[in-house]
C-alpha cells in the first residue's frame, strides 16, 4: 500500500506545483501583497485578546502558515526590477488572492513534508474510495497514521527550547521592568507621533529617544531567541565580528517593536484600518542604511555589508528557500532601490535567517569559527559542576591504545562525596527545523557517533580498567567508581526516524541538562541521569503528535485521524 500511497501521492503534489506556478508572477506589488498576508498571518494574535472572535484561529491558518518558502521563492524575481516603490489598500480582492495563494503554498509545503516521511517509513498509508465524491470534490482519502516510536521527538528539544526562553524573561525582568516605565513615561509622545496615511495606512515620526527605547526592547527581545549561541560575538564572519551582525540585528528588531507599538496605537483608535496594512512597510535602500548608520554611528558601508545577510533577494532565495525550515526573512529586497520590512521573521526568529546566510557567504570562516564552539561549551560546563563537590577534566582527553587513538572525551565530572563518575560526548549541530534532508543528516550523524563513541569507551574501560582512565584523566577513582556516559546534543537528541540509541549512554539535548543541574543542584550524577531519561520518555509519550487534513486536488490527506468511520 505504500507504494501505491507514494504515487498517488506524488501524483497530486506534481499537479500541485503546476498549479502555483501560474502564481509565479514576481512583481514588487504582488510580493509586497504576499509578505502583507504574511505578516498579518504571523502577528494578527498581537493585536487581539485571548478569546475575542478575532484571535479565534481560522481553519486554513496552520496550513497557510507552512507557505512562507514556497510564496517566497515564486515571489521573490531573479532579476531586480526598477522604477519607483508602489504603494496601496491591500483589502478587497488584492487580500483575497494573496490569502488563497499562501494557502495553496502551505498545502503544497505539507504534502511534501508527507511525502518524505511516508518514503522514509515513518507513516503508514490506506487509500479509503469514495461511492459519491463530496461537494468538494474529494473522490479519494489518504489515511496516514504514524508508525515509528520515535515520530515527533523533537517535541523534547522544543520543551526545553520554551524553558531557556522562559529563564531568560524570568532573569531580564528588572530590565523590562525599567524599560515599561520607560515606555509609560514615552506613551503620550507615542500618542501623538502616528497617524492613518491616505484614509487606509500608516504613518509616523519617531525621535532618538524613541529610536534608543525600542533599540533596548529589540536587543530584550532577541535574548529570548534559541540559535544564536552558534557563534561566538568575537567570532569573525566575513571580515567582521559576529558582534556586529548581532548589533544591526537589534537595530532592526527595535525599528520593528517601534512599528508594532505605533501600529497598536493605530488600530485602537481606529478599528475600522485593515491590520494587514498597518504590518508591512518599505523603504529606499538608501534612506534604510543611512538612517541605521546614524543610529549605530556607522559608517554606511559598514552597515550596508552587515546588512547584507539580513535582506533576502535574488541572490540568496534559493539559499532560505530550497529547504522545508521557513524563512524568517528580516527584509527583503524588491526592487534595485527599495527594500520591503515585514515584521514576521524579527517577530519570531532572525537568528535562523542570518546564521544560514552568513554559512553560505562566509564558509571558510564560518568552519573556521566553529572550532572556537568547544571552548565556550567547556566554559557553560565549567559552571554547571562548579563547587568542591566536583572534580573536572575541561581538557579533550584521547584514549589511546597500542600507540593509537581508540576515541576522544570531550568533559569529565567526577562526583566526589557520592563517587560518581560523568562522561560526556558533545555534539554541535547547526539548527534543524521541519526541513526533512537536514533532519535526517543531523539525526543519523548524531546517533551513528554518538553510539560508536559509546561503544569505543565502554570497550576501552572493558580492557584497561577505571582506575587507568582515572589516572589519565587526573582523578583518583577506583574500579567500584559508578560511571555514566552522555551524549549531549547543542540543540536536539532526538529526531524523527532515528530511535537506535545506545541506552547504555543518556541522550540529552543541551538545554534539558541545564533544566536538571538548575532545578536539582544536589543531585547526583545518577539522579541526573534518571531524571533526563525519564522526562524525555514522559515529554514524547504525552504529546498528541500531530493531526490535520489538506486537500490536494480530489484528494483528502489526513495525518492521524482522531475519530475514524
Amino acid at each position: 500500500m505504500s507504494d501505491e500511497a507514494l504515487s498517488l501521492l506524488g501524483e497530486k503534489i506534481e499537479g500541485q506545483r503546476r498549479y502555483l506556478e501560474h502564481w509565479r508572477q514576481p512583481a514588487e506589488p504582488l510580493l509586497f501583497q504576499m509578505v502583507r498576508t504574511l505578516d498579518n498571518l504571523f502577528c494578527e494574535e498581537l493585536f487581539f485578546e485571548e478569546g475575542t472572535p478575532e484571535r479565534t484561529p481560522k481553519p486554513q491558518y496552520t496550513l497557510s502558515s507552512w507557505g512562507v518558502n514556497k510564496a517566497l521563492s515564486l515571489m521573490i524575481s531573479e532579476e531586480l526590477p526598477d522604477g519607483p516603490f508602489r504603494l496601496f489598500d491591500g483589502s478587497g480582492q488584492p487580500r483575497a488572492q494573496a490569502d488563497e495563494f499562501l494557502l495553496q503554498a502551505g498545502i503544497l509545503q505539507r504534502a511534501e513534508t508527507l511525502e518524505g516521511w511516508l518514503r522514509e517509513g515513518l507513516l503508514g498509508a490506506r487509500i479509503d474510495h469514495i461511492r459519491e465524491a463530496l461537494p468538494s470534490g474529494t473522490e479519494k482519502i489518504l489515511v496516514l497514521k504514524s508508525e515509528d516510536l520515535s515520530m515527533f521527538g523533537e517535541v523534547v528539544a522544543r520543551t526545553h527550547r520554551a524553558w531557556i526562553s522562559d529563564l531568560t524573561v524570568e532573569h531580564d525582568e528588572p530590565l523590562e521592568r525599567e524599560l515599561q516605565q520607560r515606555h509609560a513615561a514615552l506613551e503620550s509622545q507615542l500618542e501623538r507621533s502616528v497617524g492613518c496615511f491616505g484614509g487606509w495606512g500608516i504613518g509616523y515620526t519617531t525621535t532618538d529617544e524613541i529610536d534608543n527605547h525600542f533599540l533596548d526592547i529589540g536587543g530584550l527581545y532577541l535574548r529570548r531567541m534559541w540559535s544564536q549561541d552558534l557563534l561566538g560575538t568575537d567570532d569573525e564572519i566575513g571580515g567582521e565580528p559576529f558582534g556586529d551582525y548581532l548589533g544591526v540585528l537589534a537595530a532592526l528588531a527595535g525599528r520593528a517593536q517601534k512599528h508594532l507599538c505605533y501600529a497598536s496605537i493605530l488600530k485602537r483608535r481606529r478599528p475600522d484600518l485593515q491590520l494587514r496594512n498597518l504590518l508591512t512597510t518599505f523603504s529606499p535602500c538608501t534612506d534604510l542604511i543611512d538612517g541605521l548608520a546614524a543610529h549605530l554611528d556607522a559608517e554606511t558601508t559598514q552597515i550596508e555589508k552587515l546588512l547584507r545577510p539580513l535582506v533576502i533577494g535574488p541572490d540568496n532565495r534559493d539559499v532560505h528557500t530550497v529547504s522545508g525550515d521557513m524563512t524568517w526573512a528580516p527584509i527583503i529586497r524588491s526592487s534595485v532601490h527599495h527594500y520591503i520590512l515585514p515584521v514576521y521573521g524579527l517577530e519570531i526568529n532572525p537568528f535562523l535567517f542570518l546564521l544560514k546566510d552568513l554559512q553560505a557567504r562566509f564558509q571558510k570562516d564560518w568552519f573556521r569559527a566553529a572550532n572556537n564552539r568547544e571552548q565556550r561549551w567547556l566554559a557553560d560546563l565549567n559552571q554547571l559542576f562548579a563547587g568542591n563537590r566536583w572534580q573536572i577534566n575541561d581538557r579533550n582527553l584521547k584514549l589511546r591504545e597500542g600507540g593509537k587513538t581508540v576515541t576522544d572525551i570531550d568533559y569529565i565530572a567526577y562526583d566526589r562525596e557520592h563517587d560518581q563518575l560523568a562522561i560526556f560526548q558533545l555534539k554541535w549541530q547547526h539548527p534543524v527545523g521541519m526541513d526533512n534532508r537536514a533532519r535526517r543528516s543531523a539525526g543519523k550523524n548524531l546517533v551513528s557517533q554518538g553510539n560508536d563513541w559509546v561503544e569505543r569507551v565502554l570497550s576501552w574501560l572493558d580492557r584497561n580498567g577505571l582506575a587507568e582512565f582515572g589516572r589519565r584523566a587526573g582523578f583518583s577513582i577506583s574500579a567500584d567508581t559508578k560511571v555514566y556516559l552522555f551524549v549531549v546534543a547543542r540543540y536536539n537528541a532526538f529526531f524523527s526516524g532515528f530511535s537506535s540509541r545506545d541506552d547504555r549512554a543518556v541522550w540529552a539535548d543541551w538545554n534539558h541538562l541545564m533544566r536538571v543541574r538548575y532545578e536539582n543542584p544536589r543531585a547526583t550524577i545518577a539522579d541526573i541521569a534518571s531524571l533526563l531519561r525519564t522526562e524525555a520518555e514522559e515529554i514524547s509519550q504525552t504529546y498528541p503528535g500531530e493531526s490535520y487534513a489538506l486537500p490536494l486536488g480530489n484528494l483528502a490527506v489526513i495525518l492521524n485521524p482522531e475519530t475514524e468511520p
